[in-house]
């Protein structure tokens, strides 16, 4: 992908000089110190979607917030998510982040995996969402089932 941003950005008169380094040395050498100007990384969010340890102001210090983003009204819906458990209402503090985000581009987000999954009809109990990596479509395997129907075959002349 690297190779493919750095050529895409030479047409535009941008040089890059890509390295290639661990993961332990991307952390150390580059982000951590802030000793970088861009930065290709892999995140991974837990099942819950809390963005506060990427993108919450307290981060920039000493956290992972290395794009070094101070928002108030982002911290405040981070913060406001981070406390209640209803889910829908966490969700509307999180679209609000979602926005700020979109607005101010403290960082360019260049993918994010969609998990689809098709299930027979006939097979019950499948919960799907939310999913964070495909073993989770499996998460409740143990709940599926078939409906069906029990035919008992007698022996024939056994016993006549």
């Amino acid at each position: 992908m690297i190779e493919a941003i750095a050529t895409a950005w030479a047409r535009i008169g941008v040089q890059v000089a890509a390295q290639n380094v661990t993961l332990p040395g991307l952390t150390s050498d580059f982000l951590a110190p802030r000793t970088f100007d861009v930065a290709l990384v892999h995140w991974e969010l837990a099942g819950d979607p809390d963005p506060y340890p990427l993108w919450h102001s307290t981060q920039i210090q000493d956290g992972q917030n290395y794009a070094g983003w101070d928002d108030a009204a982002a911290d405040a819906a981070i913060e406001q998510a981070r406390a209640i458990t209803d889910r829908a209402v966490r969700r509307e503090h999180y679209v609000q982040f979602q926005r700020l985000f979109a607005d101010e581009a403290p960082a360019l987000l260049l993918y994010h995996p969609v998990y689809t999954y098709g299930v027979r009809d006939k097979v019950h109990a499948v919960q799907l969402a939310p999913l964070n990596s495909p073993a989770d479509r499996f998460r409740n395997i143990a709940d599926w089932y078939i409906v069906t129907k029990r035919i008992t075959v007698g022996n024939q002349g056994a016993g006549n």
